[in-house]
């Protein structure tokens, strides 16, 4: 599958020409589907415990996202 992108400019780079590529998303899954996913691979792990452990990983993530935006601040 290829990778779709799109170039802007870079400005990073004193160079006015310079220009940065930036990948397109060509789909997205919600958390449901990755757990399907998942399931359908066959583990022993249950889908109550998947979904759990996702849940909780999502939401540390955004907790220390959090923290690190609120650190600049301080």
């Amino acid at each position: 599958m290829p990778i779709k992108y799109y170039l802007q400019p870079n400005p990073i780079t004193p160079d006015p020409n310079d220009q940065s590529a930036r990948v397109l998303p060509n789909a997205s899954l919600s958390l449901n589907d990755i757990i399907s996913k998942m399931m359908k691979r066959g583990t022993t792990v249950t889908e109550a415990d998947a979904r759990a452990v996702l849940n909780l990983f999502l939401k540390s993530c955004a907790m220390n996202s959090w923290k690190a935006i609120l650190s600049i601040y301080h």
